[in-house]
């Protein structure tokens, strides 16, 4: 599974050397401190995509307010995000000397484990634009993705565009929809923008949340994917009259206490099952009395034979002695009339009957 196969690379890469905190580098890194207003034509998955990225800090704003969605990265940007998917930090030793340049600490690191190559021998181009099918084959090295059909990317119309180092990748990133947002053309040379980046590291770090068919309601979950770890929150809406049926709220088949549930390393599939509101109880009538009605002091109290029926709003009834709770169980006290009082809860509405029984002395 692709997103199983970067743990082990995770490990290798928290051991080494990497720059300073990314958060002074540039203006990639400028911290965001209210809601991004750029984003009104990112929606969906793409717009999600973007949070999630953000929330993870993997990418930043150009100001508290700007993200940019449409504009590209350059190489050297996109190591330093990498850098971030890849959970890489600064060292803390004191007496190991700190990297100083923030791109080419990352870039160094990134080469050494094959992750990122140069423009030539000699030049890596930090300042030039990431395209399209530089960012398929990188990613395909990290995560070690391999094609089903190593023909796949001639499925666009541009594939002869589609430089013949980038194809088997390309290849690879489409079997696991890790490009959405390319359609007929793939556009291979075509700079990626900051928002398509989000797309492609939220498509690798996320699995998908799918709300099964239901009856009676519905279930939203506050988003259509999720990373391992992360919480979820549901928003259940019976129709009227109806309501949740108890511990049937589940993701795959684990029961979700509550309306949130952390998401596992898998894909989910979110069921529940909605019942009718039964009408309200009106009270509670004894329709029979215990077979036993007379006691010695410090008998328990038998039940046999006893029969309560609950009437409910409309008028229907149903037995429910089964139900109730009678005060006292213990008859301690010598009364030739005590009075037994039974209670009966549904509903969050209780109700009460009382009967007697003789008690007398041993």
């Amino acid at each position: 599974m692709k997103k199983l196969c970067a743990l082990v690379l995770c490990c290798i890469l928290s051991l080494s050397l990497v720059p300073q905190a990314f958060a002074d580098a540039v203006v990639i890194d400028q911290p965001l401190s209210a809601g991004f207003t750029d984003l009104t034509g990112v929606t969906g998955d793409a717009l999600e995509a973007v949070h999630f990225c953000f929330d993870h800090g993997f990418v930043k704003g150009f100001s508290p307010t700007r993200f940019g969605p449409s504009e590209s990265l350059t190489r050297g940007q996109f190591a330093i995000v990498w850098g971030r998917v890849m959970q890489l930090r600064q060292h803390t030793f004191a007496d190991v000397p700190k990297l100083k340049n923030w791109d080419d600490a990352v870039i160094n690191v990134l080469f050494a484990l094959g992750v990122v190559k140069g423009a030539s021998t000699t030049r890596f181009d930090a300042a030039s634009a990431v395209t399209r099918e530089q960012v398929a084959v990188m990613v395909a090295r990290c995560y070690d993705l391999a094609a089903t059909n190593k023909d796949a990317y001639k499925a666009f119309g541009d594939n002869a565009d589609i430089a013949d180092w980038a194809q088997a990748s390309v290849s690879a990133c489409l079997r696991y929809n890790l490009f959405p947002f390319a359609t007929t053309d793939f556009k291979p040379q075509q700079a990626i923008t900051r928002a398509e980046l989000c797309r492609v590291i939220y498509e690798l770090h996320t699995y998908k949340i799918t709300i099964g068919a239901m009856t009676d309601g519905a279930v939203t979950a506050n988003v259509r994917r999720a990373a391992p770890g992360d919480t979820v929150s549901l928003t259940v809406a019976p129709e009227s009259g109806k309501r949740l049926k108890a511990d049937s709220l589940k993701f795959n088949t684990t029961k979700v206490t509550g309306t949130t549930f952390v998401m596992p390393a898998e894909d989910v599939t979110i069921t529940a099952e909605f019942e009718a509101i039964p009408p309200a109880l009106s009270s509670i009538a004894i329709t029979a009395p215990p077979t036993k009605l007379t006691y010695v002091r410090d008998e328990t109290l038998d039940k046999t034979g006893l029969v309560v029926t609950a009437t409910y709003e409309g008028g229907s009834t149903a037995d429910v002695t089964s139900g109730t709770t009678a005060t006292p169980t213990t008859l301690d006290v010598v009364n030739p009339a005590q009075v037994i009082t039974l209670s009966y809860s549904e509903g969050g509405v209780t109700k009460t009957a009382t009967f007697t029984v003789e008690v007398t002395a041993p």
